[in-house]
């Protein structure tokens, strides 16, 4: 019969122990050997029927009263970036380690110390916490100043979603026009997705999509109707005119295409009625009644939607309208002072939230 004794400081006792002697059980099980506490020195006693066993419980046991162990330092300035906010950051980092992680905030420098059941657990939290205080990657990103807030989102919420889905850290110069964009991280890869990430929302926000498919598909349409509406006129024209010179002409053929003329007119009105109604439910998918963007619109379209709206939502409180500030169309900056005539002319009471935000006490 093998044994083995290991001296446990008292305030771990427990841990080997575990709850309702659970670990102390596991061990047991893994190791083929039996585990007990000597109460009067605390010190673990290992014994089994053979030398393998009690190695494999000594291992196990040792893990838990002198686990591999590592204590790193960083600026209090990422302090807030280890723990996260409501601590979340420090728990995903326990949960994918498989380590023991606290914090000494009270020490300058902070302390970071670590705690793990093996070796791979160890490096495995050294790396997600060097992650945050010794990004491995790094890259920099110009963006326009006035695109910049795409970035942050409302609250911050988009620049924190970033952060979280690639885990990195950005950080945004905006004392510059154009905006330096900083993002930094342990894992190239993640790095390299977050940037990608941004450049599709600065690219987004400088040749934004206002009119979404089915609204380009009846844009289209309209314009193909305007353009034969403008031949069929064209050419009745020049048949009329050859008739007032006394010029053989087909006079019947001019009023055909006069009346065909009307007919492509008024389908073009159609197919823009549908591409306003397309636009509207784009740009608007799932904000509810009390917002109203009127992006992608004609003048004529916008007001007769917002007209339409207000008089949806009268007395229900406010509603936010967003006729642009006019950084991507004309039609944008010709909308926003429109939309003000009209709220006045109505006696809507409204105020400004931004450059391209109004909003309306319906």
């Amino acid at each position: 019969m093998a044994e083995k004794r290991i001296a446990c400081p008292k305030h771990l006792v427990g841990r080997v122990i575990g709850p309702k002697g659970a670990t102390i059980q596991t061990i047991q099980q893994e190791s083929g050997a039996k585990v007990t506490v000597d109460r009067n020195t605390d010190a673990v006693v290992i014994s089994g029927p053979s030398e393998a066993s009690v190695a494999k419980a000594v291992e196990l046991v040792t893990a838990i009263v002198n686990p591999p162990s590592k204590t790193l330092t960083c600026d209090r300035e990422y302090v807030k970036d280890i723990i996260g906010k409501g601590g979340a950051n420090i728990k995903r980092m326990r949960e994918e380690s498989g380590a023991r992680i606290s914090v000494e905030t009270e020490k300058d420098p902070v302390k970071i110390k670590i705690e793990a059941p093996n070796q791979e657990s160890l490096g495995t939290a050294v790396a997600l916490i060097n992650g945050v205080i010794k990004p491995a990657a790094a890259e920099k990103i110009e963006c326009p100043k006035q695109y910049a807030s795409q970035i942050v989102g409302e609250n911050g919420a988009t620049l924190r979603g970033l952060e979280s889905k690639h885990r990195v850290k950005i950080i945004m110069d905006s004392t510059s026009d154009p905006v330096i964009v900083h993002i930094e991280g342990a894992r190239a890869s993640g790095v390299a997705a977050a940037v990608a990430q941004v450049r599709t929302i600065i690219a987004t926000a400088t040749n934004p999509d206002y009119e979404g498919p089915d609204g380009q598909r009846f844009r289209r349409e309209a314009e193909r109707c305007a353009k034969e509406r403008a031949r069929l006129y064209d050419s009745a024209s020049v048949i009329f005119d050859a008739a007032k010179r006394g010029e053989a002409a087909d006079k019947d053929a001019a009023y055909k295409m006069v009346e065909d003329g009307k007919a492509a007119g008024a389908a073009m009105e159609a197919a823009n009625a549908k591409a306003a109604e397309a636009i509207v439910a784009f740009n608007n998918e799932g904000m509810g009644e009390m917002h109203l963007d009127l992006h992608g619109l004609k003048v004529s379209e916008a007001l007769a939607v917002l007209q339409k709206r207000l008089d949806e939502v009268r007395g229900k409180g406010e509603l936010e309208i967003i006729p642009g500030a006019g950084h991507h169309s004309e039609n944008a900056a010709l909308i926003k002072p429109k939309v003000e005539a009209m709220l006045k002319e109505r006696y809507v009471r409204f105020h400004a939230k931004n450059a391209g935000t109004i909003v309306a006490i319906a």
